[in-house]
C-alpha cells in the first residue's frame, strides 16, 4: 500500500558473479552470464523481470526520463534501477530514484518518490493489467492489521512508533491539492 493504493512491490535481485546463483567471470572484461540464475529466481518466488525495453516502460526521475550511460549495456538489468555514484571506498549502488546531495563532508540521498510511484503505477497497467479488486482489498486488509498492531505496541514500546506512523500513512490517501 502507498498512500492508499495497492501498488506492486519492487525487489532487486543482485545480479553479482559467483552470488545467488550467478556464475563467476574470469576477466572483468566478460560478460555477465545473469539470465538463467534471474529466470530460476523468477520462477521459484512468482515473480516477474521488469524490463522497461520489453514492456515499454519509462523511468522517471525528477521529471526527465532515464536512460543507461553512454558507457552502459543496456540489456544489462544493473543499469534499469540502479545508479553508481563513485564512492570514497569505492562504487555505491543505489536505487534509480535516489539522488545524492552533498552537505559539508556528509552525502545525503533524496528520493524522488513521484518517480518511483509513477513507475509501480505502470508495472501495474502494462505488466500486470491493473491491480484486481479482490488483490488490493486484501493487501487493504492486511495492511489495517499491521497498522493496528503496531499501534498496539507502540503504546508499549515507543521505539515502534515511527513504524506505525508510516503503517498508517501508507494506508491514508494523500490529497496533492496543496
Amino acid at each position: 500500500m502507498v498512500h492508499g493504493e495497492p501498488l506492486p512491490r519492487l525487489i532487486r535481485f543482485p545480479i553479482q558473479p559467483g552470488l545467488m546463483g550467478v556464475p563467476p567471470v574470469r576477466l572483468p572484461t566478460d560478460p555477465v552470464q545473469w539470465r538463467g540464475a534471474v529466470d530460476v529466481e523468477c520462477e521459484r518466488c512468482g515473480r516477474i523481470l521488469v524490463d522497461p525495453h520489453r514492456y515499454g516502460l519509462s523511468v522517471i526521475l525528477r521529471g526527465q526520463q532515464v536512460r543507461p550511460g553512454p558507457d552502459e549495456d543496456a540489456s544489462d538489468p544493473r543499469t534499469w534501477y540502479v545508479r553508481r555514484y563513485g564512492g570514497h571506498k569505492g562504487r555505491v549502488h543505489v536505487s534509480v530514484w535516489q539522488v545524492p546531495r552533498v552537505l559539508g563532508a556528509a552525502v545525503l540521498w533524496d528520493h524522488d518518490d513521484d518517480g518511483e510511484i509513477a513507475f509501480r503505477r505502470e508495472v501495474a497497467v502494462k505488466i500486470l493489467g491493473g491491480i484486481d479488486p479482490q488483490v488490493a482489498e486484501s493487501v487493504r486488509i492486511q495492511a489495517e492489521q499491521v497498522a493496528r498492531r503496531l499501534e498496539m505496541d507502540a503504546r508499549l514500546r515507543p521505539v515502534v512508533q515511527p513504524a506505525a506512523d508510516a503503517a498508517r500513512a501508507a494506508l491514508t490517501p494523500t490529497s496533492k491539492e496543496a
